[in-house]
């Protein structure tokens, strides 16, 4: 049988995925505006030391990405099967890994902050001092971060990318923006490492309204059943 072109799906899928266009594009601005602000603080030091905990925060987050990736087609199906007692259960299953995760990976990073910013910078240099430092509170972002990432591509996989690409557009550009021009000139270098925790905790916070005033007036099947949001 010859494919045949449905421009409907095609469209939709397209607006589906906005969050994940969102994320890419403000990588690169807030980057930018990490290095203007480390710049400004801590001069070239500052742009190494949050170079390294950039770096160190893709790799702990990895996972996270990961698991939304590969449990998001099985959210799809089930919602489209209207099957919600096994989203139930996947959404009690998806909150204690992610909960029990967060945890994990946050204590990784303040217990091994120095062994993996001296994998980057010699001992002893002042750019080691900043990344060491910078890190541990950069570290309190991993708390909520799974929780951001998974709640995103939730909402992509149940096709309602307006929601996920607001809350990717609140967590990785607006949110981070607007903390990184606020939070130093508070607390100076100190208000830079704080910037992404301080979104992330917004996300959350937007992510949890949005579950339930969307998502479970849409579906009584699905309300009292957000372990992520009633922890």
């Amino acid at each position: 049988m010859p494919p045949s072109c449905e421009p409907g799906a095609f469209f939709a899928a397209m607006g589906n995925g906005i969050s994940e266009l969102v994320t890419q594009l403000s990588m690169g601005i807030t980057t930018l505006l990490f290095n203007i602000i480390t710049y400004r603080y801590a001069g070239a030091d500052g742009i190494a030391a949050i170079t390294i905990i950039l770096y160190a925060e893709m790799l702990l987050t990895a996972v996270y990405v990961g698991y939304t990736t590969g449990v998001a087609p099985i959210f799809s199906y089930q919602y489209g099967a209207e099957n919600f007692r096994e989203i139930r259960r996947l959404l009690k299953k998806s909150a204690q890994l992610i909960a029990g995760s967060a945890l994990l990976v946050f204590a990784i990073a303040e217990l091994f902050a120095a062994p993996l910013t001296t994998l980057f910078l010699p001992e002893g240099g002042h750019a080691l001092e900043l990344a060491t430092t910078g890190f541990m509170l950069f570290a309190f972002s991993f708390l909520l971060a799974g929780a951001n990432i998974f709640l995103d591509g939730f909402f992509t996989a149940l096709s309602d990318g307006k929601t996920s690409a607001l809350l990717s557009f609140t967590r990785n550009l607006a949110g981070i923006s607007i903390f990184l021009l606020v939070l130093p000139e508070l607390f100076g270098i100190t208000g830079a490492w704080l910037a992404v925790p301080a979104a992330d905790i917004v996300a959350f916070a937007l992510g949890a309204t949005l579950t339930h005033s969307r998502l479970m007036r849409k579906s009584p099947h699905l309300r009292r059943t957000s372990p992520l949001l009633s922890r």
